[in-house]
């Protein structure tokens, strides 16, 4: 399946209530978002304008530079400028 694929099967267990549901899906699709990282921030970047906070907030969660519990996104840290379509949507929230 290609990172489209998954995001968007995801979607209703990253729009889910509990914390503990999201944080189990963003650690799964890290990796995979760190291996199409430009992809899936133009997918992303959509996605901050949703209506649901927690979609809105899937989209920085998977996307930290830094992470105690997961892998870092070294593109990430090296470039932080290159999530600015997330943050820029999202600054008031």
């Amino acid at each position: 399946m290609s990172i489209h694929e998954k995001l968007n099967q995801s979607k209703k267990l990253i729009a889910d209530t509990h914390f503990g549901v999201r944080e189990v899906v963003w650690m799964a699709l890290r990796p995979e978002i760190n291996n199409n990282l430009e992809k899936s921030i133009a997918i992303l970047s959509g996605w901050t304008k949703s209506e649901d906070e927690n979609i809105r907030r899937f989209t920085t969660e998977s996307t930290r530079p830094r992470g105690v519990w997961c892998k870092h996104i070294e593109q990430l840290k090296e470039n932080p400028e290159i999530a600015l379509p997330l943050l820029e949507h999202l600054k008031s929230d």
